[in-house]
């Protein structure tokens, strides 16, 4: 073999190697064709879910796949009819559901077949799994209310885990994707997720998770869905329609400048309203302080290896490309006054940047760089107690809040699917008296 072919041979093998080769564009969860993609949560040592279109989420736990291509194209648009039927159902009693959906990161999809060849190596979906723990978790904090669980499925997981090295460096290629697919079908899909949970049944409690690049896209999903129903609700009238109650993004491998264009729209009033800010927050009827609430979480653990480092080093090529091409801009009035220059937001994610977070989760012995309380403390189950509160000196003062929890919460970067971390987002929750949510109001204040 001549130096130039053995040259052009090496080229082509990382060139495959970092374009993920050509993995044919599947729907992954094709077993549940024509069963509405809805499963019974039955807890059993196997764990090998039971499609069934006509679950009823008032006598079980029910768990619906809406799944996405390569493209940001519904794979199957009936899917969403039969999400639909499944929250008309749940709403038939005399309590409303809690509505929960999840969407994943990188190296995961929405294949629910124990026997896949794909994931031979480790059996059935481990994110599966795990969102199936968290609805089961809250069917015992939230009983007897129905509980409807959505996974949110793309192409996350582009290579077999029989290739772990182009696993790795399928690592760009699915960023571009996460990036790409959010689109006008996922964004009507969750925003009518919304809509119908909340019809005729407004104390409805509606959460949604994004994990990792997950994140990434459930938040270019909703970001201008979230930019339209803010100006509507501030608006003279209101009446923007219903939202979610927490929008969660949990070790997210989105870079800050996709929150920041949000924190800017919320920190910054608006200009016909100057002087303004905007707040979310529910008023006890017995007229004591407010409590507020956040409308985004972005919430990562100091754990976290994968986004605390390894994105910032993941960026690092296309951030030459773009210093190269002259992409980033020094502000004049750098807004907030840590950051002065774009490329720090590129190499960073919200969450874990000190300029942009907005609360700390402190020990309640030490509770050092701890403001205003944030509700009561929270003990988890290894028996340490946390105390959410205000950062001292904060810059984000707005209903996007962002901060790192401990590891003892979340220990690395998938190790969400605990009983802990769930307590802890329930504390963001709006709470209830009775049945009845507080649910908090958006107001220029």
């Amino acid at each position: 073999m001549t130096r130039r072919l053995r040259e052009f041979v090496t080229c082509l093998a990382i060139a495959t190697a970092v374009s993920g080769c050509q993995v044919t564009n599947v729907r992954y969860n094709a077993a549940a064709s024509g069963k509405g993609s809805i499963v019974n949560v039955t807890p059993t040592a196997t764990r090998t879910d039971q499609f069934d279109p006509n679950c009823n989420p008032r006598d079980r736990i029910c768990l619906a796949f809406l799944e996405f291509d390569e493209m940001g194209e519904f794979w199957d648009r009936g899917q969403l009819s039969y999400i639909h039927s499944l929250l008309e159902r749940a709403k038939q009693g005399p309590l409303a559901p809690v509505v929960v959906t999840f969407t994943h990161g990188w190296k995961n999809n929405a294949d629910d077949n124990a026997n896949d060849a794909h994931d031979v190596l480790h059996g059935q979906n481990g994110n599966i799994i795990g969102f199936e723990g968290i609805l089961e978790y809250l069917k015992a904090v939230y009983a007897p209310r129905p509980i409807v669980g959505v996974f949110v499925g793309w192409r996350g997981d582009l290579i077999t885990k029989f290739w772990p090295v182009r696993r790795q460096f399928s690592y760009f290629n699915r960023e571009s994707a996460a990036i790409r697919i959010p689109g006008s079908s996922m964004t009507s899909a969750l925003t009518t997720i919304m809509t119908d949970a909340r019809s005729n049944t407004p104390d409805a409690l509606v959460i949604m998770i994004g994990h990792s690049f997950g994140a990434l896209v459930l938040e270019r999903a909703l970001s201008e869905a979230m930019t339209d129903f803010i100006t509507r609700s501030t608006a003279p009238g209101g009446g923007a329609g219903a939202w979610a109650d927490l929008v969660v993004f949990v070790n997210s491998a989105a870079a800050a400048t996709e929150g920041k264009q949000m924190l800017d729209l919320l920190k910054n009033s608006p200009p016909a309203a100057p002087g303004k800010h905007y707040t979310y927050a529910w008023r006890p009827a017995d007229g004591t302080a407010p409590t507020h609430m956040p409308l985004f979480l972005s919430i990562s653990s100091l754990g976290d290896a994968a986004t605390r480092f390894a994105m910032p080093i993941g960026h690092g090529l296309p951030f030459l490309g773009y210093q190269f091409n002259g992409s980033w801009r020094t502000y004049d009035s750098p807004d907030p006054p840590a950051i002065t220059s774009q490329h720090a937001y590129y190499m960073s994610t919200t969450a874990h940047m000190p300029a942009l977070q907005s609360h700390v989760i402190v020990d309640v012995i030490s509770p050092a760089g701890c403001g205003a309380v944030f509700r009561t403390p929270i003990t988890i189950s290894t028996g340490e107690s946390y105390q959410i509160c205000e950062k001292q000196g904060r810059w984000n003062t707005t209903p996007y809040w962002a901060m790192q929890m401990p590891a003892t919460i979340v220990p690395d970067h998938s190790g969400f699917f605990n009983m802990n971390f769930v307590d802890l987002l329930l504390e963001f929750v709006p709470p209830q008296v009775g049945s009845v949510v507080q649910r908090p109001t958006l107001k220029l204040e």
